[in-house]
C-alpha cells in the first residue's frame, strides 16, 4: 500500500483505501506520485470524519460529498463505475459501523484519554460496564471491540 498507513485506521477505511489504490493503480493515466496524492488527501478526510464523528454533536461523515469526490474522480477517468459502486457501498457500510455501540463506546474512552487522562477514561468505561452489566434488559446492548476488551485485562 502507501507510507501513510496508522494502526488506529478502521478495517473499513482500509478496505476503501485498498480498493481506490487498486484501481488507480491499474489506470496508466494516474502515475505514482499522483496516486500517493489522492490516497494522502482519501486518508486525511477519513481521518477527520473519524476523528470528527467521536464528538456528540456531529452527524458523521458527508456522504454527498463522499459521492461528489467520486464523480470527480470518475469524471476524470481516474476511477470507473463499478469501484465507484464498490467503495459507494462500503462507505455506506463504514457510516453504518459508526452507528455501533461499541464503536462510540470505544471512540469515547479514546477521546476521554486524550482530554482526561488514561485514569479517567478508564474508570468511566468501567461505570459503563458495570453499568451494562446491572440493567442487561437494555435494547443497546454494550459490548467491546475484542482488541479493546484485551487491552483493559491486560492494564488490571
Amino acid at each position: 500500500m502507501t507510507s501513510y498507513d496508522t494502526p488506529s485506521r478502521t478495517a473499513d477505511h482500509e478496505q476503501m483505501l485498498a480498493q481506490l489504490d487498486a484501481s488507480l493503480a491499474e489506470n496508466p493515466d494516474v502515475d505514482a506520485a499522483d496516486r500517493e496524492t489522492i490516497l494522502r488527501h482519501f486518508r486525511e478526510a477519513l481521518e477527520s470524519e473519524a476523528a470528527s464523528a467521536s464528538t456528540p454533536q456531529s452527524v458523521g461523515p458527508d456522504r454527498a460529498q463522499w459521492m461528489e469526490t467520486l464523480d470527480l474522480l470518475v469524471g476524470n477517468q481516474m476511477l470507473d463505475e463499478t469501484d465507484r459502486n464498490e467503495l459507494v457501498r462500503q462507505f455506506d457500510d463504514a457510516l453504518g459501523s459508526l452507528q455501533n455501540d461499541a464503536l462510540r463506546t470505544a471512540t469515547e474512552f479514546a477521546r476521554r484519554c486524550n482530554e482526561q487522562g488514561e485514569a479517567s477514561a478508564q474508570e468511566w468505561l468501567s461505570g459503563q460496564l458495570r453499568s451494562a452489566q446491572a440493567n442487561p434488559s437494555q435494547d443497546h446492548t454494550m459490548a467491546l471491540p475484542a482488541h479493546v476488551a484485551m487491552a483493559l485485562r491486560r492494564r488490571r
